[in-house]
């Protein structure tokens, strides 16, 4: 899936099953949501919120680092957003909000509120895992015209996903 792609529900629910995700309550563990949301995105159509998909790679960057089938992800603190928002240099809530799909109003209530949903840890590993796939595509784009005669480039080393590494 590539950052922009959104996910249709029957992909999402594809998603779910290829990880062995079938039950509502194991969905909604896994995601964040309670067990309803999930059966009414079942009854539902069309595209999952843009949410979901980020949480669906956050979910698998998460096993890919080896913590585990089910990981245990830490609810998200308003340091660790602020942590998350310098390492991905998104400096407004309008920048969050676009990452989200979501209102920048719903934004600001989080960060005010010091309150925000549990879907958000593995969305914001979700979203920062496609930024460094697709910063060391580049990187090895780069470096490929960099061996032609020429060409000159500029890369960087790739950061880790860690949830509280500013």
């Amino acid at each position: 899936m590539t950052p922009s792609e959104n996910m249709s529900r029957d992909k999402f629910f594809e998603w779910c099953g290829r990880r062995g995700l079938v039950m509502p309550g194991q969905i909604s563990v896994v995601l964040g949501v309670s067990p309803q949301t999930v059966r009414n995105w079942r009854k539902e159509e069309g595209e999952v919120k843009y949410w979901v998909s980020l949480a669906c790679d956050g979910y698998d960057a998460c096993v890919e680092a080896n913590l585990g089938p089910v990981p245990q992800i830490p609810r998200m603190s308003v340091e660790t957003f602020n942590n998350w928002k310098q390492r991905c240099q998104l400096h407004t809530d309008d920048e969050v909000a676009d990452v989200f799909r979501l209102t920048k109003q719903a934004i600001h209530n989080w960060i005010n509120r010091g309150h925000f949903p549990e879907w958000l840890m593995l969305a914001c590993l979700g979203f920062e895992w496609r930024l460094r796939r697709r910063e060391a595509e580049e990187a090895a784009t780069a470096a490929a015209v960099q061996d032609t005669p020429g060409a000159t480039s500029q890369t960087g080393n790739v950061p880790s996903i860690e949830a509280d590494q500013p």
